[in-house]
């Protein structure tokens, strides 16, 4: 994945910063383990690495109902136009985040959840998450 090449060689010397932020973008990283030591490269020696990563919505009937409607048009999708999964699964828990950091130097991983409330009215749901999701691959009748 080209974002994961990019932080495999980042253009900053040894202990550059005291804080570095990855922003939904760590859990969408190929070769993690070689990410997490690089990121690991850059911050000064008790530097703090801050990650947002996307755990999922809270939502109600509509979001639920758009989840379905989307899992279900993707899977119609020829598995040639599909985007590929992105990512590895452990940068979306604690638990899996400290697997990953820790061997790069990284201390405990602190966690806190922010829910993202998308209950409400099915159209505007769909506004406020349609634009977020890749759809391009899809035909317009999809």
């Amino acid at each position: 994945m080209t974002g994961s090449r990019r932080v495999l060689d980042l253009a900053f010397a040894d202990d550059s910063f005291d804080a570095c932020v990855s922003h939904m973008a760590l859990m969408l990283m190929g070769e993690i383990e070689q990410v997490a030591a690089e990121v690991a490269r850059v911050p000064c020696p008790g530097g703090v690495l801050a990650c947002v990563v996307g755990g999922g919505a809270v939502g109600g009937e509509s979001y639920d109902r758009f989840l379905g409607l989307l899992r279900r048009t993707i899977d119609e999708v020829p598995a040639a136009r599909r985007i590929p999964a992105l990512g590895d699964s452990r940068t979306r828990s604690r638990d899996g985040l400290d697997e990953v950091l820790g061997p790069a130097g990284f201390g405990a991983v602190g966690w806190e959840t922010v829910p993202i409330d998308l209950s409400g009215q099915v159209e505007d749901v769909w506004a406020a998450v349609s634009g977020l999701y890749d759809l391009g691959p899809l035909d317009g009748a999809a």
